[in-house]
């Protein structure tokens, strides 16, 4: 029995409770018919391995099946039925919980909060938070401070080594490494909702699919063994996991990583998993821990736009797909040339797949975005387009020097490489930051 048959009904339950409230005294009946359908189920098991079930002569336990194939049919739909029937009344009596899973305990632990800390003093180190602005001093000319040094820098435009502290990339850079945007101008807020990119700014599956791809990268050399290699899925997700934590709980976040989990789980254990399923299993795990979290908007949209990848995007993938079949082979058995003549499809394949993404993402979430908004971003295109590589490489350069930046201060002695390192880093992220927020203001003027 697949799960993604079964699987939505105790997330419509759940929603159909949450938004339609039922009477209280109606809750034991509707959990007592559960449990009575659950039994119908396992009547039906029973009544067909008695009739149509033989043991075999000559062996032990081997039994024959002798059910025609229409009496199986029957039964598998009848179980389905009552498992569906079952798993939606137990959605109805889950969504009557007025209590939620505590997980801030977890959260302020110690081992999160020095998680937090170190993603806090990695911003600090690379775009330290200077609020008092510096004047940039030619070599050799003697400095010189006087009271009105603030007033008279304040009054010019701010150079290279003066926005550090008070210009936006910080701000930017804090919403989307730590998801906090108390430091976000409302000018930067309307730049990215008025281009289609406030998702950016939002701790999203976007954020930690980059992150989960920058670990694997990092642990990369547990490859080598297989023990390591079987070790390296779990530590990666465990750091996942933490982070999470460390970030807030964001439900798009929790729903990222509970998709991650389950697929490697299901890797793990051999078996093969669809993209349907982690999706309808993490929305269960969700309103399991918490009933009402259907009424936050992050859930909605986070699981709206997830599925309009997996269903919509699936969909136009199976049509592109065809027409680059012959670029899409291993490359492994060809020349330098015939993999320099490949480049080119293969670079207009991965862009037709980042628009058919932006587009699916955007026909999931448009009535959500309609009801909430009242409009619909007319640059959703071009700006997704311009900021998921942006954002890709400021976080993977953040992270790659994070850790860089960590190794050499445990390893070379003194602080000289590390703090060039920082400075490069820094320098980088600077850049690629002042790069997203400048174009996103373009497109959203």
């Amino acid at each position: 029995m697949r799960g993604r048959y079964i699987l939505p009904s105790f997330v419509a339950g759940c929603l159909i409770g949450e938004f339609f409230p039922l009477p209280h005294h109606f809750v034991p009946y509707i959990l007592l018919s559960a449990i009575a359908f659950v039994l119908v189920a396992y009547f039906l098991t029973l009544v067909c391995n008695r009739f149509f079930v033989e043991p075999h002569e000559n062996a032990g336990n081997c039994k024959f099946d002798i059910a025609p194939y229409y009496v199986r049919s029957t039964e598998t739909c009848l179980k389905t039925a009552c498992f569906i029937a079952a798993l939606f009344l137990l959605g109805l009596v889950n969504s009557q919980r007025l209590d939620a899973v505590d997980l801030q305990q977890f959260a302020e632990s110690r081992v999160v909060t020095s998680l937090r800390q170190a993603i806090g003093s990695s911003i600090d180190t690379f775009l330290p938070d200077i609020h008092q602005p510096l004047k940039t001093i030619p070599i050799g000319e003697p400095i010189k401070v006087s009271q009105n040094s603030r007033a008279s820098s304040a009054s010019k435009p701010l150079e290279r080594s003066t926005e550090h502290g008070n210009s936006n990339e910080r701000a930017v850079l804090q919403a989307l490494v730590l998801g906090d945007k108390s430091e976000l101008t409302s000018e930067v807020k309307a730049d990215f909702r008025d281009s289609g990119a406030s998702h950016i700014l939002a701790l999203s599956g976007m954020h930690i699919g980059i992150i989960y791809s920058t670990l694997m990268v990092l642990l990369s050399f547990m490859n080598s063994h297989y023990i390591l290699h079987r070790c390296k899925l779990p530590l990666a997700l465990m750091f996942m996991l933490l982070y999470v934590l460390a970030t807030g709980l964001s439900p798009s976040a929790c729903r990222s990583v509970i998709m991650i989990g389950l697929t490697l789980w299901a890797g793990l254990s051999g078996r093969t998993c669809n993209r349907e399923t982690p999706l309808l299993l993490s929305a269960c795990i969700l309103l399991l821990l918490d009933p009402h979290i259907s009424r936050s908007l992050s859930f909605q949209l986070s699981f709206a736009a997830m599925g309009g990848i997996v269903f919509i995007f699936s969909t136009i993938d199976g049509i592109l797909k065809p027409s680059f079949e012959f670029w899409l082979s291993p490359f492994k058995r060809r020349s330098w040339r015939q993999k320099l003549r490949a480049f080119l499809p293969l670079a207009l394949y991965r862009l037709l797949q980042l628009c058919a993404v932006s587009v699916s993402c955007q026909i999931a979430t448009m009535p959500l975005t309609l009801y909430y908004f009242g409009n619909v971003p007319r640059y959703f295109l071009i700006t997704n387009l311009v900021a998921s590589p942006l954002v890709t490489a400021i976080i993977y350069v953040f992270v790659m020097s994070s850790v860089l930046c960590g190794a050499l201060n445990l390893i070379v002695p003194g602080k000289a490489v590390s703090a060039a390192v920082a400075s490069s880093g820094g320098f980088i992220l600077y850049e690629l930051l002042h790069l997203l927020n400048s174009l996103m203001a373009y497109i959203g003027s």
